[in-house]
């Protein structure tokens, strides 16, 4: 990512998956969340962490109750802020220690 003449910032880009639909039509999607900084008044996505999954979709729509994992996030212990560097930073300043699922009964 270029932000002045000669400026830049190492920068990961990536592709999210939002949605995979099998060959019978049923599908799942997912969600993330983002985590921005900024470096030299431009805005990036420091860190992107899975959010949730929810299941069980048919052409678009949900099929009874959803069915989800959600993923909770918790603070790093070892995460130290770098962006105040010559480049932006791109370390997450979360982690995800566990995961919750619900289900219909």
């Amino acid at each position: 990512m270029t932000f002045d003449l000669n400026q830049e910032a190492s920068v990961t880009f990536t592709y999210f998956v939002d949605e995979v639909t099998t060959t019978s039509g049923t599908s799942v999607r997912y969600s993330y969340f983002k985590q921005s900084s900024s470096y030299r008044n431009r805005a990036y996505d420091q860190a992107v962490y899975i959010d949730t999954i929810t299941y069980n979709y048919s052409g678009g729509s949900l099929v009874g109750p959803a069915r989800q994992v959600s993923f909770i996030r918790g603070d790093r212990q070892d995460w130290k802020d770098s962006s105040f560097g010559a480049s932006g930073s791109s370390m997450g300043k979360d982690r995800v220690p566990r995961s919750g699922s619900r289900w219909p009964s």
